[in-house]
């Protein structure tokens, strides 16, 4: 997740974000002007302030762009599911990009 001040942590920018294989590309002027919250499943830039979820930490962003977390599942499941439980389409999104 990402804290982002208006214009970045350069100053001055729109958001450009893209992920480590290009699957995802997000673009978004009004960020110059404006703070936001971004959640991702990777860094999408090269700001030094993203930072990993911890196992089990749920996030709230509240509508002033508050940001409180907990770890509200301490335990870690029971049966965790492997790629030969996912359906084969699901599997394979899991897959390394090549």
């Amino acid at each position: 997740m990402l804290d982002r001040h208006p214009g970045g942590h350069r100053g001055g920018r729109s958001f450009h974000g893209r992920s480590a294989f290009e699957r995802l590309r997000v673009h978004c002027d009004d960020l110059v002007r404006r703070r936001a919250v971004v959640v991702a499943s990777e860094p999408l830039d090269d700001d030094p302030g993203w930072r990993d979820l911890e196992p089990g930490e749920l996030l709230h962003v509240g509508p002033d762009l508050a940001i409180t977390s907990r770890i509200a599942m301490p335990d870690p499941p029971h049966h965790p599911l492997t790629l030969e439980d996912l359906h084969p389409a699901a599997a394979a999104s899991q897959a390394p990009a090549g």
